[in-house]
């Protein structure tokens, strides 16, 4: 599994784990311990709950700041449809991302998006009372509330280490989040055959991205696969106790998602949500 990478990418820390993600096991290869140890553990169920920063996973567009000569966010080697995280701004093919904690989230934006208006995080009660039955909704005032899948997970590398990220879904890529919260769902069976459902982060995700279009043009969206579970990895004990501190933290209200611009400066929705323009 190659990577390209960017002469911004930073190299992994000392204290990072080396996770070989292109020798990953197929499946479930874990052993009655492993099974034990999850059947243990508190199941996590959010789906609805909150200073460390997380950077976010997005997906390169045709109208990405990333693909534009012009622009001083231009990467020469970046294609439509790679994907890069903000903080290193490596260039992938392809992710592997173990799932720490799942919330809705939305912001208030301005006219046709055209600046942030307000982050209401986790809070529902702004868009409760905006018209509409469902994706974005008009306020009173004129202006959009939308919402966002957002997960935390913890994205894996090739040559050693992982690092928090987010990943936020909005649109016609809120809809995966259904069928990806539904695998998160999915039961196991403990050694003693008992039913359970692992925490989220005892599970790893293929991410790749794949061609779209509606009536209104096309973009790059996700394609989210199972992959393995995370005790099943070299050092999956490691990660799996890494992302259970990191949930924790974000439980805590001591890690929350970095702004992916400048509070003070205006941006468009493009700017801030994936660095793409996509067609909703």
């Amino acid at each position: 599994m190659s990577k390209q990478k960017t002469e911004a990418a930073a190299p992994p820390t000392e204290t990072e784990v080396v996770v070989a993600v292109n020798t990953l096991p197929a499946n479930n290869g874990v052993d009655d311990a492993a099974l034990a140890l999850m059947a243990g553990d508190a199941p996590t169920s959010d789906f609805k709950a909150g200073d460390t920063l997380v950077p976010y996973l997005q997906i390169v567009q045709s109208t990405s700041a990333y693909v534009k000569r012009a622009d001083a966010s231009f990467i020469a080697n970046a294609r439509e449809g790679d994907i890069i995280d903000t903080l290193t701004l490596t260039l992938r093919p392809e992710a592997f991302v173990i799932p720490v904690k799942f919330d809705t989230t939305y912001t208030e934006w301005k006219p046709n998006q055209g600046g942030i208006v307000k982050q209401w995080g986790t809070d529902s009660s702004g868009y409760d009372r905006a018209r509409g039955d469902y994706g974005a909704k008009t306020t009173e005032a004129g202006t959009e509330i939308v919402p966002y899948a957002t997960y935390y997970c913890l994205l894996l590398d090739d040559d050693g280490g992982s690092q928090p990220v987010v990943l936020s879904l909005k649109g016609t890529e809120f809809k995966k989040s259904r069928r990806w919260n539904g695998l998160l769902s999915t039961e196991m069976r403990a050694p003693n055959g008992a039913p359970f459902i692992p925490a989220y982060y005892a599970r790893v995700f293929k991410l790749t991205t794949v061609p779209e279009s509606n009536d209104q043009g096309s973009w790059s969206g996700w394609r989210i696969e199972p992959h393995c579970l995370t005790l099943s990895l070299p050092e999956g004990q490691y990660l799996y106790n890494k992302a259970k501190l990191f949930r924790e933290s974000i439980v805590a209200g001591t890690t929350r998602a970095a702004p992916a611009a400048s509070e003070s400066e205006p941006r468009t929705a493009a700017a801030i949500d994936g660095g793409s323009d996509i067609p909703f």
